[in-house]
Protein backbone atom coordinates (compact mmCIF):
# COMPACT_ATOMS: atom_id res chain seq x y z
CA UNK A 1 0.00 0.00 0.00
CA UNK A 2 1.29 3.44 -0.91
CA UNK A 3 2.01 5.75 2.02
CA UNK A 4 1.71 9.50 1.61
CA UNK A 5 4.06 11.97 3.25
CA UNK A 6 4.47 15.74 3.30
CA UNK A 7 7.70 17.36 4.47
CA UNK A 8 9.04 20.92 4.57
CA UNK A 9 12.55 21.79 3.42
CA UNK A 10 14.39 25.11 3.36
CA UNK A 11 17.91 26.54 3.32
CA UNK A 12 19.55 29.35 5.23
CA UNK A 13 21.61 30.63 2.27
CA UNK A 14 24.25 32.41 4.36
CA UNK A 15 24.84 29.65 6.94
CA UNK A 16 28.49 28.67 7.26
CA UNK A 17 29.83 31.35 4.89
CA UNK A 18 32.08 32.85 7.55
CA UNK A 19 33.96 29.62 8.21
CA UNK A 20 36.69 29.59 5.57
CA UNK A 21 37.38 33.30 5.89
CA UNK A 22 37.95 33.01 9.63
CA UNK A 23 34.85 34.81 10.93
CA UNK A 24 33.73 31.91 13.17
CA UNK A 25 30.11 32.52 12.20
CA UNK A 26 27.95 34.50 9.80
CA UNK A 27 25.26 36.03 12.03
CA UNK A 28 25.26 39.74 11.16
CA UNK A 29 28.47 39.26 9.13
CA UNK A 30 27.23 38.08 5.71
CA UNK A 31 28.36 41.24 3.91
CA UNK A 32 31.79 41.06 5.57
CA UNK A 33 32.09 37.39 4.63
CA UNK A 34 31.27 38.12 1.00
CA UNK A 35 33.80 40.94 1.00
CA UNK A 36 36.47 38.48 2.10
CA UNK A 37 35.58 36.16 -0.77
CA UNK A 38 33.25 33.77 1.06
CA UNK A 39 30.89 31.65 -1.00
CA UNK A 40 27.63 29.95 0.06
CA UNK A 41 28.09 26.44 1.46
CA UNK A 42 24.55 25.44 2.48
CA UNK A 43 23.15 24.93 -1.06
CA UNK A 44 25.64 22.18 -1.93
CA UNK A 45 25.18 20.51 1.42
CA UNK A 46 21.41 20.58 1.02
CA UNK A 47 21.69 18.99 -2.43
CA UNK A 48 23.74 16.12 -1.02
CA UNK A 49 21.07 15.39 1.58
CA UNK A 50 18.17 15.69 -0.86
CA UNK A 51 19.73 13.56 -3.58
CA UNK A 52 20.33 10.85 -0.99
CA UNK A 53 16.69 11.07 0.12
CA UNK A 54 15.22 11.15 -3.38
CA UNK A 55 17.27 8.22 -4.71
CA UNK A 56 16.19 6.10 -1.76
CA UNK A 57 12.56 6.99 -2.34
CA UNK A 58 12.90 6.20 -6.05
CA UNK A 59 14.69 2.92 -5.52
CA UNK A 60 13.26 1.47 -2.33
CA UNK A 61 10.25 3.44 -1.18
CA UNK A 62 6.63 2.62 -1.80
CA UNK A 63 5.45 6.08 -0.96
CA UNK A 64 4.26 9.43 -2.25
CA UNK A 65 6.39 12.35 -1.11
CA UNK A 66 5.47 16.01 -1.33
CA UNK A 67 8.28 18.44 -0.54
CA UNK A 68 7.14 21.92 0.43
CA UNK A 69 9.93 24.45 0.00
CA UNK A 70 10.69 28.17 -0.16
CA UNK A 71 11.54 30.26 -3.19
CA UNK A 72 15.10 31.09 -4.20
CA UNK A 73 17.52 31.41 -2.48
CA UNK A 74 15.86 29.40 0.32
CA UNK A 75 15.58 25.96 -1.27
CA UNK A 76 13.44 25.89 -4.40
CA UNK A 77 16.38 25.67 -6.80
CA UNK A 78 18.25 23.14 -4.70
CA UNK A 79 15.20 20.87 -4.41
CA UNK A 80 14.74 20.90 -8.18
CA UNK A 81 18.45 20.32 -8.77
CA UNK A 82 18.43 17.36 -6.39
CA UNK A 83 15.33 15.83 -7.96
CA UNK A 84 16.84 16.03 -11.42
CA UNK A 85 20.19 14.67 -10.24
CA UNK A 86 18.49 11.79 -8.44
CA UNK A 87 16.51 10.92 -11.56
CA UNK A 88 19.63 11.03 -13.71
CA UNK A 89 21.49 8.90 -11.20
CA UNK A 90 18.79 6.26 -11.20
CA UNK A 91 18.54 6.26 -14.99
CA UNK A 92 22.29 6.00 -15.42
CA UNK A 93 23.12 3.47 -12.70
CA UNK A 94 20.03 1.24 -12.49
CA UNK A 95 18.69 0.04 -9.16
CA UNK A 96 21.39 -2.27 -7.87
CA UNK A 97 22.16 -0.40 -4.65
CA UNK A 98 24.95 -2.67 -3.53
CA UNK A 99 26.73 -2.31 -6.85
CA UNK A 100 26.48 1.49 -6.76
CA UNK A 101 27.20 1.99 -3.08
CA UNK A 102 30.04 -0.45 -2.62
CA UNK A 103 30.40 -3.14 0.01
CA UNK A 104 27.45 -3.31 2.35
CA UNK A 105 25.48 -0.73 0.37
CA UNK A 106 26.33 1.99 2.91
CA UNK A 107 28.18 4.55 0.78
CA UNK A 108 26.85 8.08 0.37
CA UNK A 109 26.44 9.97 -2.87
CA UNK A 110 29.56 12.02 -2.28
CA UNK A 111 31.49 8.81 -1.62
CA UNK A 112 30.29 7.54 -5.00
CA UNK A 113 31.55 10.65 -6.75
CA UNK A 114 28.16 12.29 -7.33
CA UNK A 115 28.80 16.00 -7.78
CA UNK A 116 26.21 18.49 -6.62
CA UNK A 117 26.37 20.67 -9.71
CA UNK A 118 23.30 22.90 -10.00
CA UNK A 119 20.91 22.43 -12.90
CA UNK A 120 21.04 25.48 -15.24
CA UNK A 121 18.26 27.98 -14.53
CA UNK A 122 16.93 27.56 -18.06
CA UNK A 123 16.29 23.87 -17.39
CA UNK A 124 14.33 24.38 -14.18
CA UNK A 125 10.56 24.08 -14.01
CA UNK A 126 8.17 26.66 -12.66
CA UNK A 127 6.12 25.56 -9.66
CA UNK A 128 5.71 21.80 -9.34
CA UNK A 129 8.12 19.14 -10.57
CA UNK A 130 7.21 15.47 -10.51
CA UNK A 131 9.89 12.85 -10.11
CA UNK A 132 11.42 11.61 -13.39
CA UNK A 133 9.73 8.57 -14.94
CA UNK A 134 10.60 6.37 -17.91
CA UNK A 135 8.80 7.21 -21.16
CA UNK A 136 5.23 5.96 -21.23
CA UNK A 137 4.85 5.55 -17.47
CA UNK A 138 3.33 7.72 -14.76
CA UNK A 139 5.87 6.87 -12.13
CA UNK A 140 9.12 5.00 -11.63
CA UNK A 141 9.37 1.49 -10.20
CA UNK A 142 11.93 0.72 -7.57
CA UNK A 143 14.16 -2.31 -7.15
CA UNK A 144 11.26 -4.48 -6.06
CA UNK A 145 8.64 -3.09 -8.43
CA UNK A 146 7.38 -0.51 -5.94
CA UNK A 147 6.01 2.75 -7.27
CA UNK A 148 6.74 6.23 -6.04
CA UNK A 149 5.90 9.84 -6.70
CA UNK A 150 7.90 12.87 -5.60
CA UNK A 151 6.61 16.40 -6.09
CA UNK A 152 7.86 19.83 -5.12
CA UNK A 153 5.72 22.80 -4.15
CA UNK A 154 6.84 26.32 -3.27
CA UNK A 155 4.73 27.60 -0.38
CA UNK A 156 6.64 30.78 0.51
CA UNK A 157 8.73 33.32 -1.39
CA UNK A 158 11.11 35.82 0.22
CA UNK A 159 11.27 39.37 -1.09
CA UNK A 160 13.02 39.33 -4.49
CA UNK A 161 16.48 40.81 -4.75
CA UNK A 162 17.05 41.19 -1.02
CA UNK A 163 18.87 39.23 1.65
CA UNK A 164 16.82 36.66 3.53
CA UNK A 165 16.27 37.22 7.24
CA UNK A 166 15.06 35.45 10.35
CA UNK A 167 11.56 36.64 9.51
CA UNK A 168 11.66 34.61 6.28
CA UNK A 169 12.52 31.47 8.24
CA UNK A 170 9.68 32.07 10.68
CA UNK A 171 7.17 32.80 7.94
CA UNK A 172 8.10 29.67 5.98
CA UNK A 173 7.95 27.41 9.03
CA UNK A 174 4.57 28.80 10.03
CA UNK A 175 3.19 28.18 6.55
CA UNK A 176 4.61 24.66 6.61
CA UNK A 177 2.88 23.99 9.93
CA UNK A 178 -0.39 25.36 8.52
CA UNK A 179 -0.12 22.94 5.60
CA UNK A 180 0.57 19.88 7.71
CA UNK A 181 4.30 19.23 7.37
CA UNK A 182 5.33 16.02 9.14
CA UNK A 183 8.90 17.20 9.64
CA UNK A 184 11.02 20.27 8.83
CA UNK A 185 14.35 19.56 7.12
CA UNK A 186 16.67 22.57 7.06
CA UNK A 187 20.23 23.43 6.05
CA UNK A 188 21.78 25.85 8.52
CA UNK A 189 23.40 26.10 11.92
CA UNK A 190 22.43 26.64 15.54
CA UNK A 191 20.83 30.02 14.87
CA UNK A 192 18.61 28.52 12.19
CA UNK A 193 17.61 25.72 14.57
CA UNK A 194 16.62 28.32 17.17
CA UNK A 195 14.39 30.06 14.66
CA UNK A 196 12.77 26.80 13.55
CA UNK A 197 11.82 25.64 17.05
CA UNK A 198 10.38 29.04 17.87
CA UNK A 199 7.62 27.97 15.44
CA UNK A 200 7.56 24.18 15.67
CA UNK A 201 8.20 23.89 19.41
CA UNK A 202 8.12 20.22 20.39
CA UNK A 203 5.03 19.53 18.28
CA UNK A 204 6.66 18.88 14.89
CA UNK A 205 9.98 17.05 14.38
CA UNK A 206 12.93 18.80 12.79
CA UNK A 207 16.22 17.57 11.28
CA UNK A 208 19.29 19.68 10.49
CA UNK A 209 21.62 19.33 7.52
CA UNK A 210 24.90 20.53 9.11
CA UNK A 211 25.85 23.77 7.35
CA UNK A 212 26.92 26.18 10.09
CA UNK A 213 30.43 26.88 11.34
CA UNK A 214 30.45 25.21 14.76
CA UNK A 215 27.21 23.51 15.72
CA UNK A 216 26.44 22.79 19.36
CA UNK A 217 22.84 21.56 19.06
CA UNK A 218 21.87 17.91 18.94
CA UNK A 219 19.55 18.23 15.93
CA UNK A 220 22.15 17.85 13.18
CA UNK A 221 23.42 14.71 11.48
CA UNK A 222 27.15 14.04 11.23
CA UNK A 223 27.27 14.72 7.48
CA UNK A 224 24.83 16.11 4.90
CA UNK A 225 24.00 12.80 3.19
CA UNK A 226 23.27 11.30 6.61
CA UNK A 227 20.26 13.62 6.83
CA UNK A 228 18.80 12.11 3.67
CA UNK A 229 19.19 8.60 5.02
CA UNK A 230 17.78 9.50 8.43
CA UNK A 231 14.77 11.23 6.90
CA UNK A 232 14.02 8.26 4.66
CA UNK A 233 14.05 5.97 7.71
CA UNK A 234 11.71 8.37 9.52
CA UNK A 235 9.26 8.36 6.62
CA UNK A 236 9.39 4.58 6.57
CA UNK A 237 8.33 4.50 10.20
CA UNK A 238 11.43 2.61 11.33
CA UNK A 239 12.54 4.96 14.09
CA UNK A 240 11.07 6.75 17.13
CA UNK A 241 11.50 10.39 18.09
CA UNK A 242 13.46 11.88 20.96
CA UNK A 243 13.91 15.31 22.50
CA UNK A 244 17.22 17.07 21.82
CA UNK A 245 18.75 20.33 23.09
CA UNK A 246 18.90 23.35 20.82
CA UNK A 247 21.89 25.47 21.83
CA UNK A 248 23.61 28.53 20.44
CA UNK A 249 26.42 30.86 21.35
CA UNK A 250 26.91 34.60 21.17
CA UNK A 251 28.93 34.96 17.96
CA UNK A 252 30.22 38.44 18.86
CA UNK A 253 31.64 37.03 22.10
CA UNK A 254 32.87 33.95 20.21
CA UNK A 255 34.85 36.12 17.79
CA UNK A 256 36.34 37.88 20.82
CA UNK A 257 37.51 34.54 22.20
CA UNK A 258 34.76 33.91 24.74
CA UNK A 259 32.42 30.92 24.67
CA UNK A 260 28.96 31.76 25.99
CA UNK A 261 26.54 29.00 25.10
CA UNK A 262 22.87 28.96 26.06
CA UNK A 263 20.14 26.37 25.96
CA UNK A 264 17.35 27.91 23.90
CA UNK A 265 14.84 25.07 23.85
CA UNK A 266 14.12 21.54 22.80
CA UNK A 267 13.23 19.85 19.55
CA UNK A 268 11.75 16.52 18.51
CA UNK A 269 14.26 14.72 16.31
CA UNK A 270 14.20 11.27 14.64
CA UNK A 271 16.31 8.77 16.56
CA UNK A 272 19.24 7.72 14.39
CA UNK A 273 22.84 6.62 14.81
CA UNK A 274 24.01 9.44 12.53
CA UNK A 275 22.80 12.27 14.79
CA UNK A 276 25.49 14.29 16.52
CA UNK A 277 25.39 14.98 20.24
CA UNK A 278 25.61 18.34 21.93
CA UNK A 279 29.07 19.64 22.63
CA UNK A 280 30.31 18.91 26.15
CA UNK A 281 32.94 20.83 28.06
CA UNK A 282 35.18 18.34 29.86
CA UNK A 283 36.78 19.30 33.17
CA UNK A 284 38.70 16.74 35.23
CA UNK A 285 40.43 17.23 38.60
CA UNK A 286 43.87 17.32 36.94
CA UNK A 287 42.93 18.81 33.56
CA UNK A 288 45.80 21.32 33.64
CA UNK A 289 48.30 18.63 34.56
CA UNK A 290 47.08 16.46 31.68
CA UNK A 291 47.56 19.32 29.24
CA UNK A 292 51.07 19.95 30.55
CA UNK A 293 51.84 16.27 30.02
CA UNK A 294 50.66 16.61 26.40
CA UNK A 295 52.98 19.60 25.97
CA UNK A 296 55.93 17.56 27.23
CA UNK A 297 55.07 14.88 24.70
CA UNK A 298 54.92 17.48 21.95
CA UNK A 299 58.47 18.60 22.72
CA UNK A 300 59.64 15.26 21.29
CA UNK A 301 57.17 15.41 18.40
CA UNK A 302 58.34 18.89 17.41
CA UNK A 303 61.99 17.92 17.72
CA UNK A 304 61.53 14.98 15.35
CA UNK A 305 59.07 16.70 13.00
CA UNK A 306 60.02 20.34 12.35
CA UNK A 307 57.85 22.32 10.00
CA UNK A 308 54.79 24.56 9.75
CA UNK A 309 51.92 23.59 12.06
CA UNK A 310 48.30 24.67 11.65
CA UNK A 311 47.18 24.55 15.28
CA UNK A 312 43.71 24.97 16.82
CA UNK A 313 41.14 25.40 18.00
CA UNK A 314 40.17 25.47 21.66
CA UNK A 315 41.51 25.59 25.17
CA UNK A 316 43.57 22.38 24.98
CA UNK A 317 45.69 23.67 22.10
CA UNK A 318 45.87 27.15 23.66
CA UNK A 319 47.16 25.81 26.98
CA UNK A 320 49.68 23.57 25.24
CA UNK A 321 50.94 26.65 23.38
CA UNK A 322 51.70 28.41 26.66
CA UNK A 323 54.26 25.72 27.44
CA UNK A 324 56.16 26.88 24.35
CA UNK A 325 55.67 30.59 25.18
CA UNK A 326 53.14 30.94 22.37
CA UNK A 327 50.03 33.09 22.84
CA UNK A 328 47.67 31.06 20.67
CA UNK A 329 44.13 32.06 19.73
CA UNK A 330 41.52 30.68 22.12
CA UNK A 331 39.10 29.74 19.32
CA UNK A 332 40.85 30.28 16.00
CA UNK A 333 43.68 28.60 14.11
CA UNK A 334 47.29 29.77 14.25
CA UNK A 335 50.42 29.00 12.22
CA UNK A 336 53.40 27.89 14.27
CA UNK A 337 56.78 27.28 12.71
CA UNK A 338 59.04 24.79 14.45
CA UNK A 339 62.71 24.99 13.53
CA UNK A 340 65.40 22.51 14.62
CA UNK A 341 68.50 23.69 16.51
CA UNK A 342 70.31 24.67 13.32
CA UNK A 343 67.43 26.91 12.37
CA UNK A 344 66.59 25.23 9.07
CA UNK A 345 65.96 21.72 7.80
CA UNK A 346 67.65 20.23 4.75
CA UNK A 347 66.05 20.79 1.38
CA UNK A 348 63.61 23.44 2.56
CA UNK A 349 61.82 24.80 -0.46
CA UNK A 350 58.20 25.65 -1.15
CA UNK A 351 56.08 24.16 -3.90
CA UNK A 352 56.81 27.13 -6.16
CA UNK A 353 60.54 26.42 -5.87
CA UNK A 354 61.34 29.57 -3.87
CA UNK A 355 63.24 29.51 -0.64
CA UNK A 356 61.17 29.85 2.52
CA UNK A 357 61.60 32.52 5.16
CA UNK A 358 63.78 30.38 7.36
CA UNK A 359 63.46 30.38 11.10
CA UNK A 360 62.89 34.09 11.56
CA UNK A 361 60.77 35.15 14.49
CA UNK A 362 57.72 37.36 14.57
CA UNK A 363 56.91 37.24 10.85
CA UNK A 364 53.24 37.88 10.16
CA UNK A 365 50.82 40.23 8.50
CA UNK A 366 47.39 41.68 8.88
CA UNK A 367 44.48 39.56 10.05
CA UNK A 368 42.77 37.83 7.15
CA UNK A 369 46.02 37.85 5.15
CA UNK A 370 48.33 36.42 7.74
CA UNK A 371 47.45 37.21 11.31
CA UNK A 372 48.83 39.22 14.17
CA UNK A 373 52.54 39.59 14.68
CA UNK A 374 54.05 36.47 16.01
CA UNK A 375 56.11 35.56 19.00
CA UNK A 376 57.78 32.44 20.24
CA UNK A 377 60.68 31.02 22.09
CA UNK A 378 63.03 28.14 22.64
CA UNK A 379 62.29 25.01 24.66
CA UNK A 380 64.58 22.04 25.00
CA UNK A 381 67.53 21.09 22.76
CA UNK A 382 67.53 24.46 20.97
CA UNK A 383 64.30 23.91 19.03
CA UNK A 384 62.71 27.22 18.02
CA UNK A 385 58.95 27.84 18.12
CA UNK A 386 57.69 30.80 16.16
CA UNK A 387 54.08 32.04 16.02
CA UNK A 388 54.16 33.35 12.47
CA UNK A 389 50.45 34.14 12.03
CA UNK A 390 47.50 34.24 14.40
CA UNK A 391 43.78 33.56 13.86
CA UNK A 392 44.27 32.84 10.17
CA UNK A 393 41.80 32.17 7.39
CA UNK A 394 42.05 29.75 4.46
CA UNK A 395 43.80 32.26 2.19
CA UNK A 396 46.53 32.95 4.74
CA UNK A 397 47.16 29.25 5.31
CA UNK A 398 47.54 28.63 1.58
CA UNK A 399 49.94 31.54 1.25
CA UNK A 400 52.18 30.55 4.16
CA UNK A 401 52.35 26.92 3.05
CA UNK A 402 54.16 28.05 -0.10
CA UNK A 403 57.21 28.70 2.08
CA UNK A 404 57.41 25.13 3.35
CA UNK A 405 57.86 21.81 1.50
CA UNK A 406 54.86 19.50 1.53
CA UNK A 407 56.39 16.92 3.86
CA UNK A 408 56.94 19.58 6.54
CA UNK A 409 53.33 20.81 6.70
CA UNK A 410 51.25 19.61 9.66
CA UNK A 411 47.80 19.98 11.16
CA UNK A 412 47.30 19.71 14.92
CA UNK A 413 43.73 19.60 16.24
CA UNK A 414 41.76 18.44 19.25
CA UNK A 415 38.31 16.81 19.07
CA UNK A 416 35.14 18.59 20.14
CA UNK A 417 34.09 17.10 23.45
CA UNK A 418 31.55 14.25 23.11
CA UNK A 419 30.81 15.06 19.43
CA UNK A 420 34.27 13.86 18.43
CA UNK A 421 34.70 16.08 15.36
CA UNK A 422 38.31 16.82 14.41
CA UNK A 423 37.45 18.34 11.01
CA UNK A 424 34.17 19.86 9.88
CA UNK A 425 32.98 21.76 12.97
CA UNK A 426 34.64 25.13 13.51
CA UNK A 427 37.59 24.06 11.34
CA UNK A 428 36.41 25.33 7.94
CA UNK A 429 39.65 27.29 7.42
CA UNK A 430 41.21 23.84 6.96
CA UNK A 431 39.39 23.38 3.68
CA UNK A 432 39.76 20.66 1.07
CA UNK A 433 42.16 23.00 -0.77
CA UNK A 434 44.35 23.08 2.34
CA UNK A 435 44.09 19.33 2.92
CA UNK A 436 45.16 18.70 -0.67
CA UNK A 437 48.54 20.26 0.15
CA UNK A 438 49.29 18.31 3.35
CA UNK A 439 50.18 14.60 3.59
CA UNK A 440 47.33 12.70 5.30
CA UNK A 441 49.79 11.18 7.76
CA UNK A 442 50.66 14.70 8.95
CA UNK A 443 47.29 15.12 10.68
CA UNK A 444 47.95 15.08 14.43
CA UNK A 445 45.33 14.86 17.16
CA UNK A 446 45.84 15.70 20.84
CA UNK A 447 43.34 15.26 23.67
CA UNK A 448 43.33 14.85 27.41
CA UNK A 449 42.38 11.39 28.73
CA UNK A 450 39.21 12.91 30.21
CA UNK A 451 38.01 14.25 26.87
CA UNK A 452 38.90 11.03 25.08
CA UNK A 453 36.95 9.00 27.65
CA UNK A 454 33.65 10.55 26.49
CA UNK A 455 34.59 10.47 22.79
CA UNK A 456 33.98 7.02 21.36
CA UNK A 457 34.82 7.93 17.75
CA UNK A 458 36.70 10.71 15.99
CA UNK A 459 34.50 12.20 13.27
CA UNK A 460 35.00 13.97 9.97
CA UNK A 461 32.81 16.18 7.82
CA UNK A 462 35.45 17.07 5.25
CA UNK A 463 34.04 16.16 1.84
CA UNK A 464 36.15 13.71 -0.14
CA UNK A 465 38.68 13.56 2.70
CA UNK A 466 36.16 11.58 4.76
CA UNK A 467 37.29 8.48 2.87
CA UNK A 468 40.97 9.44 2.68
CA UNK A 469 41.35 9.98 6.43
CA UNK A 470 39.02 7.32 7.82
CA UNK A 471 40.50 4.37 9.69
CA UNK A 472 42.42 4.80 12.94
CA UNK A 473 44.50 7.64 14.35
CA UNK A 474 46.95 7.79 17.21
CA UNK A 475 45.91 10.48 19.67
CA UNK A 476 48.59 12.03 21.89
CA UNK A 477 47.17 12.05 25.44
CA UNK A 478 50.32 12.74 27.50
CA UNK A 479 54.08 12.38 27.64
CA UNK A 480 54.84 9.36 25.43
CA UNK A 481 51.22 8.27 25.79
CA UNK A 482 49.00 7.54 22.80
CA UNK A 483 45.52 6.10 22.31
CA UNK A 484 44.28 4.54 19.10
CA UNK A 485 40.90 5.92 18.03
CA UNK A 486 38.61 5.03 15.16
CA UNK A 487 37.97 7.80 12.63
CA UNK A 488 34.58 7.75 10.87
Amino acid sequence: MMSEHRIACFINPIAGMGGRVGLKGTDGMAATARGLGAEPVSPDRARLALVELFTRVMDEGELTLEVMTAGSPMGEDECRDALEMAGNLMAGHGTDRDRNRGQGGQGTLSERGVRTKPVPASDRGKETVASPAPPGSASHSGAHGSAHSISLRTIYRPEPGGSTTREDTLAFCQQAMNEGAEIVLFAGGDGTARDVISVTGERTPILGIPSGVKMHSGVFTFRPADAGRALFSFLGGTGPLETRDVMDLDEDQYRAGNIRTRLYGYALVPVTTVLQGCKNVVVTPDEQGERESIALGLEEVFRDHPGLYIMGAGSTIRDVGRHFRLDLSPLGFDLVRVDPPRGRWDGERGEDGERGEGGERGEGGERGEGGERGEGGERGEGVMYNLVAKDVNEAAILEYMKQVPREHRYIMVTPIGAQGFILGRGTQVISERVLDLIPPENLMVVATPGKLAITDTLRLDAGRFNDILKGYLRVLTGYRQFSLKKVA
